[in-house]
């Protein structure tokens, strides 16, 4: 036992604790838990960060009580303080009355806790901040939707998050949400020609694609475009080789022959890359008003493939990513406008790509199901030659349609074609949490880190073929 302690027995086999010390950051290895746990194939309980929990009981050592064989690594254990025991259900629940708490154990340490006054709410209130981000499999309740938008009249296509949500739909409409706020849309903007099939957003500055090849530049904070551009077939005559222009509100500029479907943003929003039709990637500057996206760039040959399917820059701006349908990702240096690595895990159509927020790690995820892990440390010779490809991570039955990093890198979120919603630790290569939505997952998007944010790092949202945008929680999230 640790010091500020006290020991009391409240039921049949059953102790309660009561902390004097809510500050339980100075808690190491002695963490109470740990003394009757720990005998249960639960090692060295290291520490306890940022909890706020002041009082908890623990289960006395019995053969009701040892670990499930599936939560040997990693287990919720539920417990309930005030009243006497009335059972043990599946080795992890002894009810008590009045408040209870619920705290997930790994091998090495105890990763959150719940606390929950049963007198008052029906469900877990989330009352502490995790360590790591962590999630366990038993319970969904850690990740608990919290709000869900009203359907929008057609499928959402396409998610972003900055100072507020911004979806976009089959319908051709680009629409702000406030996070706090999702039974109506703050604003929208006149619909593009078709579908919007890309969002992509830095700052105040947010890009939207449409299946028509239209590109559009919005101002985040006047909910307005700055510009929008066309990529489409023009007569031969009209350029020197018969390629493609960009016909926009500034003179049209030459470039290959491509057509965008995904757009993406620099992270300072001080240029714009595309791909689509045509094994080829495009790469822009953005300007300042009209004309800001028909600057003068550059078009990288990708060789083999007829289609790009998606494309996103690394986090410090000097990477692109683009998936194919053929299952190749490319990884191009913006400044040399070279390719500098090709990967080959994917067997089908990548649709969706994204980066650690270090920019050492890419993640793909593909029509194969499969999600795989791209250390872009490797270089480009293990790229040329597939390796560089470190892990797969599997577990969805359909197409991946969306991956994201977590802002702390721990994590890494993805939707599916099943209809699946996964949280995957990265470090541990598996799944620690799954949800489901009501139609295909388009869209994932982590609240940004910024300044101001209500916990910061913390929530995600998903928007897909439900027509509708779901909000989750993470464990801590005030």
């Amino acid at each position: 036992m640790t010091d500020g302690a006290t020991h009391g027995q409240t039921g049949t086999g059953v102790h309660a604790v009561e902390r004097k010390d809510a500050n339980l950051d100075a808690l190491q290895a002695g963490f109470t838990l740990a003394d009757d746990l720990a005998r249960h194939q639960v090692h060295t309980l290291l520490e306890v960060r940022k909890t706020a929990v002041v009082s908890y009981a623990t289960a006395a050592p019995s053969s009701q009580f040892l670990l499930p064989r599936h939560c040997a690594s990693l287990c919720v254990y539920r417990f309930v303080i005030g009243l006497e025991t009335s059972d043990v259900a599946g080795g992890r629940l002894v009810r008590l009355g009045v408040k209870a708490v619920e705290a997930i154990v790994s091998r090495h340490f105890v990763i959150a806790a719940v606390e929950e006054d049963t007198s008052t709410s029906k469900s877990p209130t989330v009352a502490v901040a995790s360590i790591d981000m962590r999630l366990a499999e038993a319970n969904n309740s850690l990740y608990p939707t919290s709000r869900k938008s009203r359907h929008q009249k057609d499928a959402l296509w396409a998610l972003a998050w900055t100072s507020s949500l911004i979806s976009g739909g089959a319908d051709g409409i680009v629409r702000f949400h406030d996070p706090a706020d999702l039974t109506q849309a703050l604003d929208e903007l006149p619909a593009l020609p078709l579908a919007i099939s890309s969002i992509s957003a830095a700052g105040n500055r947010a890009l939207a694609t449409s299946l028509d090849g239209t590109a559009a530049l919005i101002d985040v904070e006047e909910k307005k475009f700055i510009d929008r551009v066309e990529t489409g077939r023009v007569p031969p005559k009209a350029g020197e080789n018969g390629e493609w222009l960009l016909r926009a509100s500034s003179p049209p500029v030459l470039t290959a022959e491509l057509a965008a479907y995904r757009g993406a943003l620099a992270p300072d929003a001080g240029s714009w890359a595309w791909t689509g039709r045509g094994a080829r990637v495009a790469i822009r500057p953005v300007g300042e008003g009209e004309g800001a996206l028909g600057g003068e760039g550059s078009v990288v040959d990708l060789g083999k493939g007829r289609f790009g399917m998606s494309v996103v820059y690394s986090p410090d701006g000097k990477q692109l990513a683009i998936g194919m349908e053929t299952g190749h990702v490319h990884v191009v240096d913006v400044a040399t406008t070279s390719v500098i690595a090709t990967y080959t895990a994917h067997a089908m159509a990548v649709r969706a790509l994204s980066w650690s927020p270090d920019s050492q790690w890419l993640y793909s995820g593909s029509d194969d199901a499969r999600i795989v892990l791209h250390d872009i440390r490797a270089g480009a010779e293990s790229g040329a030659s597939g390796e560089g490809a470190v892990a797969i991570l599997q577990g969805h039955q359909g197409w991946v349609l969306s991956v994201a990093a977590s802002p702390d890198s721990k994590l890494l979120g993805s939707g599916g074609a099943d209809s699946a919603v996964k949280l995957w630790d990265v470090g541990e290569r598996r799944a620690v949490w799954n949800g489901s939505a009501d139609g295909d997952v388009w869209g994932f998007a982590w609240q940004p880190e910024v300044e101001g944010a209500l916990a910061p790092g913390k929530q995600f949202a998903v928007a897909g073929g439900d027509k509708k945008i779901s909000l989750y929680r993470a464990a801590g999230a005030v």
